[in-house]
């Protein structure tokens, strides 16, 4: 199939799966509330900064490997069982050790963020060595089944309790794993011959997307608890509504982002990663502004009065999405130059930017909350770029 069908399909299949995820969160914030929706945010954003602590880049580096034929499917399904233990007992001695005795719901929680996991890892495998559609159908399902337990269970309560919402990852992470292992074992097809690649070198090249997925989860999930912490849970639901209006625009792009990955490995030079990264930024400013002057002529939706004070932030999260589209762009291709260190550059700045921010600023607001990650978004795209010309110029010194 051709890159430019691979790319319409995805956007059909997994545009379902991004849509399907806008609307849980947009029907928890309508139903119960900026609080309850903030609370299922921030819970789901601490499941993934724990996944993201224990996953170790296996995604990345069992892609890599099984292109080159070198991962049989036994060592497959022995780095799944790896992961899968040691992230179950990470996440149940962090849960007991943050949310004291409550011992089922360390359980939930520790089974939700193991199984989440296995998920991942074996996505990794399709995306290797399975047809784009199953790998798409297999990408969009977690956020299919999240909203069919949103749907579901939203008549029937007033307020969340956390258990719940870790229990609805669970379950959704569990059907997808099912669905993904299915996949895996009659689609997939692993090389029978060739050189194996010892675990610890699999795990090595890793290393690199492993810090970045931690940096970046690190970076979201303590912002929110720093947001928390100074101005309440509701706040926390007003700034991650914004950050889905982001994703939202950027669907697109996330959604083609594995694939660009897979055409560009080995295949994309540093000049032309830079000329990417640049146009794409300026394309996206062009859209995002659009966007956002069209906005001034639409009608104010009444439902949406909880969220009303995102319209004075609007311009901040566009510039903000503007950054994360030059910084996703440039860290794929980085990765498929073999690159990793200019994503994990990139990541730690903007760990350190926020850091620099919580201790300079003493009056938190959530203007200055929203500012500061877009300060930080900006931050990583400057570190990123400056990366490249880095490498470019050595390069043309020798």
């Amino acid at each position: 199939m051709r890159f430019r069908n691979q790319i319409a399909l995805t956007m059909l299949i997994q545009g379902v799966g991004a849509l399907a995820m806008l609307a849980a969160t947009l029907m928890i914030g309508l139903s119960l509330g900026p609080a309850q929706q903030g609370k299922f945010s921030l819970v789901r954003a601490e499941l993934q900064f724990i996944g993201a602590l224990c996953l170790f880049g296996l995604p990345q580096a069992i892609f890599y490997f099984s292109e080159s034929n070198r991962l049989e499917r036994k060592k497959v399904y022995l780095l799944v069982g790896g992961v899968a233990i040691i992230t179950l007992i990470v996440a149940f001695f962090y849960s007991l050790l943050t949310y004291g005795e409550e011992i089922s719901y360390a359980m939930i929680f520790a089974l939700a963020v193991s199984i989440s996991n296995i998920y991942g890892v074996l996505r990794g495998a399709v995306l290797a060595h399975s047809s784009t559609r199953y790998f798409n159908l297999v990408s969009a399902a977690p956020q299919i089944i999240v909203l069919f337990f949103i749907i579901t269970i939203i008549p029937y309560i007033n307020e969340f309790q956390d258990w719940q919402i870790a229990f609805i990852f669970l379950s959704s992470a569990a059907i997808s794993a099912v669905f993904t292992f299915i996949v895996v074992n009659r689609r997939v097809n692993f090389p029978v011959f060739g050189m194996s690649v010892e675990v610890n070198e699999i795990v090595k090249y890793g290393a690199g997307a492993w810090l970045t997925a931690v940096l970046l989860g690190t970076s979201s999930f303590f912002w929110l608890k720093y947001i928390e912490n100074s101005l309440g849970i509701t706040a926390v639901g007003i700034f991650t509504m914004g950050l889905i209006a982001i994703n939202f625009i950027l669907t697109p792009l996330n959604l083609g982002l594995p694939l660009l990955f897979k055409r560009w490995t080995n295949n994309i030079s540093n000049k032309d990663s830079l000329k990417s990264t640049l146009i794409s930024g300026v394309a996206v400013f062009i859209a995002v502004a659009t966007i956002l002057l069209l906005t001034n002529f639409m009608p104010k939706l009444p439902f949406l009065v909880a969220y009303s004070s995102l319209e004075q932030f609007k311009w901040i999260f566009g510039m903000t999405a503007v950054a994360e589209v030059m910084l996703r762009l440039s860290g794929v291709a980085g990765n498929a130059m073999g690159l990793p260190v200019i994503h994990t550059l990139a990541e730690a700045t903007r760990a350190l930017s926020l850091a620099v921010f919580f201790l300079w600023v003493d009056q938190i607001t959530l203007l200055l909350i929203i500012k500061g990650w877009m300060f930080g978004a900006i931050m990583a795209v400057a570190a990123s770029i400056f990366c490249m010309l880095f490498i470019r110029s050595k390069k043309s010194l020798i």
